[in-house]
C-alpha cells in the first residue's frame, strides 16, 4: 500500500471532555464490561507512520530524528500480515513537567539543522508516549479499541525486542465501577500525570471526529484573581485582564452568566473587583490553562 502524500490521509481522534457526573451514569446499574482509564500527560499530540511524524491534524514534524528512527524501528519490523505503511500510533510528545506546552512546541518545530547546543538538548529530551494504534487497511479500519490495544502491545514488544528508547507504551488499567475510576484517577494523578483518558472497549478510531467513545478528565482548580481591565467581545463573551500573583497579566475570555456579566460591567473601577477562575493547572509562570470565570466579588475592604 502506497503511503506516498499520506499527510492529508491522517488525522488524530478527538476526545470528549468528561465530568465526573457523566462517569456515575456509566455505572448507574452497577458494573459492566471494563473501561480502560490511561494516564493523561500535558504534550503533543503526534500521529507516527512510515513516513515520519505528524500533527493530530496531519501537518508534518520535520524534527526530532531519534523519535522518528525508533518508529520506524517499530513499523518496519514484520508483524503477522499487516502492512507497515498502513500502521499508524497515536501518541503524545512529552519532555517533563517543567517544560511547559508552548516550549514544547517550539521545540518541536525546530529543524535539527538549525539548532544550537541547548535546543538540539531539548529536543532529545522529548520521548513518544504512544498510546493507541490504528490501521488504513481495509478489513480492520474499525477494530475496537480492546483489540487495538493487544496489536500495540505486541507491535512494540516485536520492535527489537522491547528496547526502544525514545518510546514510552502508555498501558491502561481496567475499571467496572464508580470507585475503582477515582482510585486509578488519584493514583495517575499522585504519579504526576495530568488526568486520565477513558476509553469504551469496543470504541473505534474515528479519525477527525469527537469521539463519543473516548472521555479525559482533567482535574479542575479554582482561584481568585484581580482584574486589571475589560472589554467586550461577541455575544455574552467578556475579555477579562486578571494578575496572578507572580505580576504577570493574562486574560480570560468566556461567555458569562447573566449576574457575574453584569456585575463586571457596572463596576465603573474595575481594580476593586477580583473574579474566580476555575482552571485545568498553572503553567511555570502561574499562568491558568484552559481557564474560565466562573464568578466575580469585590476585594476585602473596598
Amino acid at each position: 500500500m502506497n503511503m506516498t502524500g499520506q499527510a492529508s490521509r491522517v488525522a488524530a481522534m478527538s476526545f470528549t471532555k468528561l465530568q465526573p457526573e457523566a462517569v456515575r451514569m456509566m455505572f448507574r446499574k452497577g458494573p459492566g464490561k471494563p473501561f480502560y482509564a490511561m494516564p493523561k500527560v500535558d504534550g503533543v499530540r503526534c500521529l507516527a507512520t512510515t513516513n515520519g511524524l505528524y500533527t493530530k491534524n496531519g501537518h508534518p514534524i520535520n524534527a526530532l530524528f531519534h523519535i522518528q528512527q525508533n518508529v520506524f524501528k517499530v513499523l518496519y519490523r514484520e508483524y503477522r500480515d499487516f502492512d507497515p505503511h498502513a500502521v499508524v500510533l497515536d501518541g503524545e510528545l512529552y519532555a517533563d513537567r517543567e517544560t511547559s506546552v508552548g516550549e514544547l512546541s517550539g521545540v518541536i518545530r525546530s529543524h535539527p539543522f538549525h539548532l544550537n547546543i541547548d535546543e538540539f538538548r531539548k529536543q532529545q529530551k522529548v520521548k513518544y508516549h504512544v498510546f493507541d494504534v490504528y490501521f488504513l487497511q481495509q478489513g480492520v479500519k474499525n477494530m475496537p479499541f480492546d483489540e487495538r490495544q493487544v496489536h500495540l502491545k505486541k507491535i512494540l514488544h516485536n520492535a527489537a525486542n522491547g528496547r526502544l528508547q525514545h518510546i514510552i507504551h502508555v498501558k491502561g488499567s481496567a475499571f467496572r465501577d464508580w470507585m475503582q475510576y477515582e482510585n486509578i484517577l488519584e493514583k495517575f494523578v499522585k504519579q504526576g500525570t495530568d488526568g486520565i483518558v477513558v476509553y469504551h472497549p469496543k470504541g473505534v478510531y474515528e479519525q477527525r471526529k469527537r469521539s463519543k467513545k473516548v472521555w479525559k478528565f482533567l482535574p479542575r482548580h479554582v482561584a481568585w484573581f484581580p482584574i486589571c481591565g475589560i472589554r467586550k467581545g461577541p455575544r455574552r463573551i467578556l475579555f477579562v485582564e486578571c494578575l496572578n500573583p507572580k505580576r504577570h497579566r493574562f486574560t480570560i475570555g468566556n461567555p458569562l452568566d447573566a449576574k457575574t456579566r453584569k456585575a463586571l460591567l457596572s463596576e465603573k473601577q474595575v481594580d476593586r473587583l477580583q473574579v474566580k477562575v476555575q482552571f485545568y493547572k498553572l503553567t511555570p509562570a502561574g499562568i491558568p490553562r484552559f481557564a474560565s470565570i466562573i464568578g466575580c466579588r469585590r476585594k476585602s475592604g473596598k
